[in-house]
């Protein structure tokens, strides 16, 4: 069953959010279906998006990009069995609309199906004797 995460609407000004997201088993993957209302990338607030856990010297957002504007829309699916969402505003945010985004799980679990073709191959013999009296 889907799940959602989002920012307050509006949301408060030196908001830092993060919500740490853990598919049921190793082989699932972390879904996030992402809809941007409105994150001020002027006042400096955003979002970010991370495979696996969000620690101190942890490597860049996915995205390479901070998400924020207005109407996005975008899905990101994890690599690993968890992915981080950290949301950050500004003392000087004036409160925009913020985000949602709905969490599911994929499965990478894939099934091989192997194909195995026989042939026959019938030979016949006909024998004619001819008898001369």
């Amino acid at each position: 069953t889907p799940q959602t995460i989002s920012s307050r609407r509006p949301y408060l000004a030196m908001a830092d959010c993060v919500w740490l997201i853990t598919a049921p088993t190793a082989t699932d993957r972390v879904r996030l279906t992402i809809t941007i209302a409105a994150i001020n990338c002027a006042a400096g607030d955003d979002l970010n998006l991370y495979n696996g856990r969000l620690y101190p010297g942890a490597p860049k957002p996915v995205l390479n990009q901070s998400l924020c504007g207005s109407n996005i829309n975008t899905v990101f699916v994890s690599t690993g069995q968890r992915a981080t969402v950290a949301f950050h505003s500004s003392l000087s945010s004036p409160g925009a609309s913020g985000f949602e985004a709905t969490v599911s799980f994929v499965s990478t679990t894939t099934t091989t199906t192997t194909t195995t073709t026989t042939t026959t191959t019938t030979t016949t013999t006909t024998t004619t004797t001819t008898t001369t009296t």
